[in-house]
């Protein structure tokens, strides 16, 4: 057991707030918790940090390491974050990131600190925390006369601590409340939180089998998971998460994330600086920065790059976790558009002897513009044709539409590239593997 004091945190205090409970732990491993007032505390949103200082500081009584530095835990339900997309031809970028983030926070955005990072010629980063949230944390540590190191989220974390850059799930069993996310190149792309009172398997299920009837790079094989009730499905692999140096059972039970948090700061130093540790929007505030894509990690851009490329493979849009949900891009969910009365001018299935509906077709959006793949599939079927696969291509800056057929289909590629010159510049690529599922892809450009 991990009984000593960490020798590089052990003037630490690593704090938790949710569900009206306050917790605290120190280097040394010494814990306690307290409820807090309803008037005090919301859930995990401090109300009143004069009043809840105290009981912070009683808690710190009873510890024998007195510390000199804090980090809070910053709770899943209480950030919001996803992905952006903007046109090719946009003129004013920040204007149209700022009216999508709008649309997706809750209230004035306003009221958030912001960050918008871009990953992509067209894809952006969004990250958002409500002002008043994040500086009742900062005046609750100088109540306590305690120098804040970190705000550090959650899901992040858990996702820092799992440390893999392969797909895979995690679900995080706690005492009052437990953290289900995706993770891929060590980013995390869905995460939501459920009280325990729900049928937590009931809810894995109907996760898992929603994401995988999309396309991905990847296939998601592994599940981690840390609780004793969680049932893992035949098909993946579930592993189960161990916290440092074998501290399980009822020995920190309900410390678990504060552990995990402790465990990766005395591990690594660097992770305070870097995008789990979303102080840096107080201290870019602090200091006059306009911008504050400059805190994030050197290796998140290029992270991202790629995260954003495979990400785009699943475009679910639900309600599993209501308010909690983060699954779903702005901009990047393909919906089937309706047709213009243009585009439905012609349903013919047979032109000159060619049947159209034998072919089974994959469409993409090369173009990074919501919709477009959507367009594409009503502009087809309309004509006749039958679209199998809708998906996003692997980047967004095709400007001409790509129509690539198998060799033995080619007797059908002049008809196709007539039919959608009607709306679309078009350029015939090299012969698509006759091992493909369809027969013809189309990647839809900007033209």
């Amino acid at each position: 057991m991990m009984a000593q004091v960490m020798t590089n945190l052990s003037d630490w205090i690593f704090v938790e707030l949710n569900k009206n409970k306050l917790k605290v732990l120190n280097g040394a491993l010494e814990k306690a918790e307290v409820e807090v007032d309803q008037s005090i505390v919301d859930d995990s949103r401090i109300n009143s940090p004069e009043e809840l200082a105290p009981k912070l500081k009683e808690l710190i009584k009873n510890l024998k390491t007195k510390p000199k530095r804090m980090a809070i835990m910053l709770q899943e339900k209480d950030i919001f974050d996803r992905f952006f997309v903007v046109s090719g031809d946009e003129v004013d970028v920040t204007s149209r990131l700022t009216e999508q983030a709008s649309s997706y926070v809750e209230g004035d955005i306003k009221d958030y600190y912001t960050l918008f990072q871009k990953v992509s010629p067209f894809v952006y980063q969004f990250v958002g925390v409500k002002k008043d949230l994040l500086e009742n944390k900062a005046k609750l540590a100088s109540l306590c006369r305690l120098k804040l190191e970190g705000i550090l989220p959650v899901s992040c974390m858990l996702a820092s601590f799992v440390n893999s850059r392969d797909p895979f799930f995690l679900i995080f069993e706690c005492r009052e409340e437990s953290t289900m996310l995706a993770s891929e190149y060590g980013g995390v792309y869905f995460s939501g939180t459920y009280d325990l009172t729900e049928d937590i398997n009931v809810r894995v299920e109907k996760l898992i089998q929603e994401l995988s009837t999309f396309n991905r790079e990847k296939p998601v094989k592994d599940i981690y998971y840390y609780g004793e009730e969680i049932r893992i499905p035949e098909r993946f692999n579930g592993i189960k998460l161990q916290l440092p140096d074998g501290l399980v059972g009822d020995e920190m039970h309900g410390f678990e994330k504060l552990v995990i948090a402790l465990s990766l700061v005395a591990k690594d130093s660097g992770v305070l600086n870097s995008y789990i540790n979303v102080l840096s929007f107080l201290q870019a505030t602090r200091s006059g920065e306009r911008s504050l894509a400059k805190y994030a990690p050197k290796v998140l851009v290029p992270l991202l790059l790629v995260l954003a490329f495979s990400f785009f493979y699943i475009s679910y849009k639900g309600t599993l976790f209501d308010r909690n949900q983060k699954l779903d891009v702005n901009g990047v969910n393909e919906t089937s558009e309706s047709a213009s009365p243009a585009e439905s001018s012609s349903s013919a299935t047979e032109i000159k002897g060619i049947d159209k509906a034998t072919l089974k077709i994959r469409v993409e959006n090369g173009a990074g513009v919501a919709g477009v793949a959507g367009k594409m599939k009503d502009f087809l079927t309309s004509l006749g044709y039958t679209v199998t696969e809708v998906g996003n291509a692997e980047k967004f800056d095709y400007a001409e539409t790509q129509l690539i057929v198998k060799k033995t289909k080619n007797d059908f590629s002049e008809t196709i590239k007539k039919d959608l010159e009607k709306q679309y510049t078009v350029k015939v690529s090299d012969a698509l593997a006759e091992t493909s599922a369809y027969d013809v892809l189309v990647i839809v450009g900007a033209k």
